[in-house]
């Protein structure tokens, strides 16, 4: 490159930063100025009383003196509001709840996530968020949609053998697995349906449930009463959430 382009291209970039709008102070002193371009990071699904973890915003920023990009994380503060009430500082990293800022490079450039670290109590399909970043001078703003999902629950019918007599005693017909850590037995209902073996029509009897370690189980009265192998049908019904089904075998000696 000559001398004269040299002079050129650096008088073109001293004219261009003189376009840029500068912010200064009251005695005409220029100060840093930051625009911040704050979208959504992604659909956010977590599920109830599951920690999540991961980018709920992004941005990039660009320092208005200079016209080259920021990458210093630590320069942004700013808050989360979660949906339910609660709100986190960034660079707020409490035992439950939090958020914070990270660079992620791309090549010779790159761009802000904005991490979140929560957890909802209970299902909702609609948790409306909101992300302010900030800097000594300039903020942006950006609303969220998430979806707290209902944590997943299996249902697995077992074959149990049951000895002669003792009829009040009720057969474990199946294991519910509920993976939210506050699950709570009342939430659920257990039938049974089988086919009654003197008139042969298809009956349906309440079943109980009892905690067991980290599952339950559903427990059918013997109310068929007679020796004998019953095919059962299981239904499992969560209060104001989903319905499992499984089937199961009684064996009666």
């Amino acid at each position: 490159m000559t001398e004269s382009h040299s002079r050129d291209r650096s008088d073109r970039r001293r004219r261009a930063l003189k376009r840029r709008p500068v912010l200064e102070d009251l005695e005409g002193r220029r100060l840093l100025a930051t625009r911040i371009f704050l979208s959504n990071a992604g659909p956010i699904t977590p599920f109830e009383s599951t920690e999540y973890r991961g980018p709920i915003a992004k941005f990039t920023a660009t320092d208005d003196r200079t016209g080259k990009p920021i990458t210093d994380p630590l320069r942004f503060g700013g808050e989360v509001r979660w949906g339910d009430g609660t709100s986190s500082k960034i660079g707020d990293m409490r035992s439950f709840s939090g958020a914070w800022v990270e660079w992620v490079k791309r090549g010779n450039t790159g761009y802000f996530n904005v991490m979140g670290r929560k957890t909802w109590d209970g299902e909702n399909p609609n948790v409306r968020m909101s992300v302010q970043v900030t800097t000594m001078d300039g903020s942006a703003n950006t609303t969220i949609n998430a979806s707290v999902r209902d944590a997943p629950k299996s249902i697995t019918g077992q074959t149990v053998t049951m000895g002669p007599g003792l009829w009040h005693i009720d057969a474990p017909v199946a294991r519910i697995r509920d993976t939210n850590p506050k699950s709570d037995i009342n939430e659920f209902k257990a039938f049974i349906r089988y086919t009654d073996p003197v008139t042969r029509q298809t009956r349906e009897v309440r079943g109980s449930i009892v905690s067991y370690m980290n599952e339950y189980i559903v427990y059918a009265p013997r109310v068929w009463g007679r020796a004998g192998t019953y095919n059962l049908s299981v239904r499992v019904e969560e209060v104001g959430g989903i319905t499992k089904n499984t089937s199961a075998v009684v064996r009666e000696l």
